[in-house]
């Protein structure tokens, strides 16, 4: 399994430049790959949690993956997460990311499972990159639906991108809330970044008034909160 994700990973990056030229034309393609990718990314490794006395570095092998939290009460509680399940989820929400960012605006037939799909996954808790790479996905779905929609493709409304981002308003600020390390909560900012940047280039209404001053709220939060985490 581990070989099969080794070779994968490069195949789709190879395959999302491909993408890229290729626009509209790559999307029969995609459609093919989309199932394998939403499975992949929906997977639900093999998990066990217990407590233990202290970090224990000798115990691990290639197939479990080991995270400590330590107790304030002492010790630590340890979570083994199956390590080739947890790269094939890695690979395939990593996978989607890459072919919205390449196809750009030819990626709008495929927006509605890739955000339903990256939503899931904006509270997993055993990998911060599949939270991060989540998030990577709404910010690409966002600038997709805002430039085809600038543009009449592939029958997206002006509307649609500013309802997405609408839609995405309360998980993404409540993800933030909850979100403990940098790496995650910098990628669901980028998500409002992205979208006042395609809101500039686009002229979609991608945030009205009133949502763009809860954004400003939400980012001088933030701003509080990274320093804690950089701690």
């Amino acid at each position: 399994m581990l070989a099969e994700v080794a070779l994968l990973e490069p195949m789709h990056a190879s395959l999302a430049k491909m993408a890229g030229p290729m626009g509209a034309a790559f999307q029969p393609h995609l459609a093919q790959l989309l199932p394998l990718l939403l499975t992949a990314a929906a997977v639900v490794p093999e998990t066990t949690v217990d407590e233990v006395e202290e970090v224990k570095e000798d115990d691990e092998d290639a197939s479990i993956e080991s995270h400590y939290v330590q107790l304030k009460t002492g010790g630590y509680t340890r979570v083994r997460v199956n390590t080739a399940q947890m790269q094939d989820k890695v690979l395939g929400v990593g996978a989607l990311f890459e072919y919205a960012q390449a196809l750009g605006s030819s990626f709008a037939p495929f927006v509605q499972p890739a955000v339903e799909a990256a939503l899931a996954l904006l509270g997993y808790s055993f990998s911060l990159h599949v939270r991060q790479q989540a998030a990577f996905v709404l910010a690409e779905c966002v600038k997709c639906l805002a430039t085809a929609g600038s543009r009449g493709e592939g029958g997206v409304a002006a509307a649609d991108g500013a309802a997405l981002m609408g839609s995405l308003l309360k998980p993404l600020s409540e993800a933030l809330h909850k979100e403990k390390e940098l790496e995650p909560a910098d990628a669901l900012l980028s998500v409002f970044l992205e979208a006042l940047k395609a809101q500039r280039l686009t002229g979609a209404p991608l945030l009205a008034p009133a949502a763009l001053s809860g954004v400003v709220e939400l980012l001088k939060q933030q701003l509080h909160l990274d320093a804690r985490r950089r701690e």
